[in-house]
């Protein structure tokens, strides 16, 4: 098994322990595709685009971005702009719970020697629309650096 594996593995337990009470979004690639059920309280792990890094030889060093999305419902949106401030307020607190646990590297579990993390961006709060509910999203994202040296 490769390094990306590892890392894989690494973010996915790491966040659903950061947000136990959270259901993990099966089809991070097209939210709407999804049941409402996995959107209302959710999170969900992207994979993005690759990099390649200069690299030694037999070492094959790649950056890779991962996204993790955050998504809440919105019970009501005519006129009450409570619910909505809500449950913007609660993404916006578990992208800073998820951000400070990846910025400590130690706690992530991911060895050094395996992978440096970089904390990227977010993107602008979304919403979703479905055909009963209403929903609020965010994306998180991070640049993870891999080394992974090859054997001849």
């Amino acid at each position: 098994m490769s390094k990306i594996s590892t890392v894989y593995d690494t973010i996915l337990t790491s966040v659903a322990a950061l947000f136990p009470s959270k259901k993990r979004i099966p089809n991070a690639e097209s939210l709407g595709d999804n049941l409402e059920v996995f959107l209302r309280n959710s999170w969900a792990l992207k994979i993005d685009a690759q990099t390649p890094e200069d690299s030694e030889f037999h070492i094959m060093q790649t950056i890779r971005t991962f996204t993790i999305i955050f998504s809440k419902e919105i019970i009501k949106t005519d006129s009450q702009t409570d619910e909505v401030d809500t449950a913007r307020k609660s993404i916006l607190e578990d992208v800073n719970t998820v951000q400070g646990d990846f910025f400590a590297v130690d706690r992530l579990g991911i060895p050094a020697s395996l992978a440096r993390v970089e904390l990227g961006g977010t993107s602008p709060i979304s919403s979703l629309r479905t055909s009963k509910s209403n929903f609020v999203f965010i994306e998180v994202f991070f640049n993870i650096h891999i080394r992974e040296t090859l054997t001849p």
